[in-house]
C-alpha cells in the first residue's frame, strides 16, 4: 500500500512553487525520497558555480604628433600606443592618462568616453570585452579635427565648449551635406547643422534644423551649471527645432528671430521662442551669452520693430538700432530689454559675452550717431566701433566706449576676465599717413590695408593696454576668449603675405590663411601663434575655451592644413573644427 504525502512548500531549497512529493515506502526505486531527520530537502549535492569569465581589456593610444601613455591599476595595463590585458569578470578597473612633457591629454574614447578630459577613468568590466582610447597631441597642434561638406556653401560657424571639455558647434549649409557619416539634404535655402563633441572629438548628438528659407545662428552658449546649449539666431519658415510643434513666424513675417535650449545629455529641445522683427527689417549681426545663473542674453539689430514676447520696441523708419534683453534660463521669458541706438543711428552687434560677476559687454560698429544710453558718439570716420558695459540684473548702462580712427573702424569681439578687464579685438582701416589709436592711446601703423588691434580696458573704462598686428593687406580679428590661464587666445584671418606675433611670423599659403594667437591678458604679447593655412580663402569664425583646450571654427576651401590635421573640402566650401591644447605662457 502507497500513502501519498502531501506538502505545501515556501522557497525550499530546489523546488518550484506547489511541488509534490512522495514518501517511497514500498522499497521501490524512487530516489526523490523524503527527508524526515528535518534537515533541508535536497535532490543531490548543491551546483557548483562556474569560475569568473576572463574578458579582454583594450588599450589603444593615440598620441598624434605627442606623448602620452595610460596606465591601470589591474592587467598590467602601461601602454603609449595600444596593449592588451585578461581581466576577470566584475572588476573594477582604474585607467589613468598622463601626458608627456610638452603634450597634453586631449580625452578618453570607446566605453571611456563618459569619462571626458579627466585624467583618470573608473569602469568595470562587465560581461563583455572592454575597449578603451585616449587621445593626446603636442601642444599648439591639433589634438584632433572634424569637418561637415558638401557640394554648397557651408559656414557661419560658431564653436561653444564646458568645463568638461565638450565641444559644441553650429553651422550654415546651402546644400546636402555629410556630417559623422550622416547625409543630411537641403531643405530650405540655408540650413542649420549643431552637434556635440566629445573632448575627444567624438559626436555625441547632432540634429538638423530646417525648412523652407533661410536659417543660421548668430551665436551659441553653454549653462555652465547644466552643460544645456543655448542657441541664437533667425529663421525664414515654420520650423522643427525638435519639439512637438514647429516654430511658426509671426505672422505676415518672412524672418524672424529664434531663442532655442537644448539637453547636454541627448540635444532634446528643452524649449523654443520667437523673436519677433517686422518684415520690413533683416535680422542682422547679433550674439548670444549665458551667466552665471543659467540666464540669456541676446542681441540683434532692426530697423522698424522688435518683440522679445512682451510688446513691440520700435524705431524710427531710416534707423537701425539694436534690441539687447535678458531672458529666463527656464523658458525663456523676457526679463528686461532695452533699446540701443538712438535718434540718426545705424548700428550693428558683431559680439556679446558676460564676465564672471554678472555684467554684459555688447560690442560692434556704428555710423550717424550712437548712444548706448549716456553721451552721444559721432565717428570719426565713416564708421567707429563701440563697446558697451551693462548691469546684468537691470540692464543699467555702466559705461560706454567709442574706438576708431579716420577709416572704417570695427569691434569685432569682446571678452572680458573675472577681474572686470575688457579685452577687445578691432579692425582698424589702416589710412596712408595717420597712425591707429585705442583709448586715446597711439599705435604706430604702416597705412596699408586693414590691421588688427587688440587692446584692454579696465572694469572702469581707463586704458589697460594695447597692440597692433597687421601687414600689407587685409587683416582680420574674428573672434576673442578667455582660457582657463587667464591668457586671451585670439583667430582672425590675414591676406598679407606674413603675419607676426612676437617671434612667429606666419606665411601666407592661399588667398587668405586663419591664425590663431595665444596673448598675455596684462601686455597683449604673443606667447604662442599658429596657422591653418591652405590654397584658397580660408577664415576662421570662432574660437572657445573648452576644458583645458582651445577650439577653432571656421570655413576653408581646398585642402588645408589645421596644425597638423589634413583636411579636404568636399564642395565649395567647408567647415572646420578643431581643438588645440597650449602650453602655460
Amino acid at each position: 500500500m502507497r500513502t501519498l504525502v502531501y506538502l505545501t512548500l515556501a522557497g525550499a531549497v530546489g523546488l518550484g512553487c506547489g511541488s509534490v512529493k512522495e514518501n517511497n515506502t514500498d522499497g521501490g526505486g524512487d530516489v526523490d525520497a523524503m527527508n524526515t531527520d528535518g534537515g533541508d530537502d535536497l535532490d543531490g549535492p548543491p551546483p557548483i558555480d562556474a569560475p569568473p569569465a576572463m574578458h579582454q581589456v583594450t588599450v589603444t593610444v593615440d598620441v598624434g604628433s605627442g606623448g602620452g601613455a595610460v596606465t591601470a591599476n589591474v592587467g598590467g595595463i602601461s601602454c603609449g600606443t595600444a596593449c592588451t590585458a585578461q581581466v576577470l569578470d566584475g572588476t573594477p578597473i582604474t585607467f589613468t592618462a598622463s601626458s608627456a612633457a610638452g603634450s597634453a591629454f586631449s580625452g578618453w574614447r570607446d566605453a571611456a568616453q563618459s569619462c571626458g578630459a579627466a585624467p583618470t577613468c573608473m569602469l568595470t568590466v562587465d560581461g563583455a570585452p572592454l575597449s578603451v582610447g585616449a587621445r593626446f597631441a603636442q601642444q599648439g597642434t591639433a589634438a584632433w579635427a572634424t569637418q561637415l561638406g558638401g557640394v554648397g556653401f557651408e559656414g557661419n560657424v560658431h564653436v561653444a565648449g564646458d568645463g568638461q571639455g565638450n565641444v559644441y558647434v553650429a553651422a550654415s549649409h546651402t546644400g546636402e551635406v555629410v556630417f559623422d557619416g550622416t547625409t543630411f539634404p537641403a531643405v530650405g535655402s540655408t540650413d542649420i547643422i549643431v552637434a556635440k563633441l566629445s573632448p575627444a572629438g567624438d559626436v555625441i548628438w547632432k540634429r538638423a534644423i530646417a525648412g523652407a528659407g533661410e536659417h543660421y545662428s548668430e551665436g551659441i552658449a553653454v549653462v555652465p551649471q547644466t552643460g544645456d546649449l543655448v542657441m541664437f539666431g533667425a529663421y525664414g519658415a515654420n520650423t522643427s527645432f525638435g519639439g512637438a510643434t514647429p516654430l511658426p513666424l509671426m505672422s505676415g513675417d518672412t524672418k524672424d528671430f529664434f531663442v532655442v535650449k537644448y539637453a547636454a545629455g541627448n540635444g532634446g529641445l528643452l524649449w523654443q521662442r520667437a523673436i519677433h522683427a517686422d518684415d520690413a527689417d533683416d535680422p542682422g549681426l547679433g550674439g548670444v551669452a549665458v551667466d552665471g545663473n543659467g540666464d540669456i542674453f541676446v542681441t540683434g539689430a532692426f530697423n522698424t520693430l522688435v518683440n522679445l514676447g512682451d510688446g513691440n520696441v520700435t524705431t524710427t523708419p531710416g534707423e537701425q538700432e539694436l534690441f539687447l534683453g535678458k531672458l529666463a534660463g527656464t523658458d525663456g521669458a523676457v526679463v528686461w530689454k532695452r533699446k540701443l541706438g538712438g535718434a540718426g543711428s545705424q548700428i550693428f552687434a558683431n559680439d556679446l559675452t558676460v564676465d564672471p560677476n554678472g555684467f554684459v559687454y555688447v560690442a560692434g560698429s556704428f555710423s550717424g550717431t550712437c548712444n548706448l544710453g549716456a553721451t552721444n558718439m559721432t565717428p570719426s570716420g565713416p564708421q567707429d566701433g563701440f563697446v558697451g558695459r551693462f548691469a546684468g540684473t537691470t540692464g543699467a548702462l555702466s559705461w560706454q566706449r567709442q574706438v576708431g580712427g579716420t577709416g572704417s573702424d570695427s569691434v569685432a569681439t569682446v571678452a572680458a576676465d573675472v577681474n572686470g578687464v575688457v579685452s577687445m579685438g578691432v579692425g582698424y582701416q589702416a589710412i596712408v599717413g595717420e597712425n591707429v589709436t585705442f583709448a586715446g592711446q597711439v599705435l604706430a601703423g604702416t597705412g596699408t590695408g586693414t590691421e588688427i588691434v587688440v587692446g584692454a580696458v579696465t572694469s572702469v573704462n581707463t586704458f589697460a593696454w594695447a597692440r597692433r598686428y597687421g601687414g600689407n593687406s587685409t587683416d582680420q580679428a574674428i573672434d576673442l576668449t578667455v582660457l582657463a590661464d587667464g591668457t586671451l587666445a585670439l583667430t582672425g584671418y590675414y591676406s598679407s603675405a606674413t603675419l607676426a606675433f612676437g617671434g612667429t611670423t606666419l606665411a601666407n599659403s592661399g588667398q587668405s590663411d586663419m591664425f590663431v594667437a595665444q596673448l598675455s591678458p596684462t601686455t597683449g604679447a604673443a606667447s604662442w601663434a599658429g596657422r591653418i593655412n591652405g590654397t584658397g580663402f580660408d577664415v576662421a569664425e570662432s574660437v572657445a575655451r573648452a576644458g583645458n583646450v582651445l577650439v577653432v571654427g571656421g570655413r576653408f576651401q581646398s585642402q588645408i592644413n589645421a596644425l597638423g590635421k589634413t583636411l579636404t573640402s568636399r564642395g565649395g566650401y567647408d567647415v572646420l573644427v578643431a581643438a588645440v591644447p597650449l602650453s602655460p605662457p
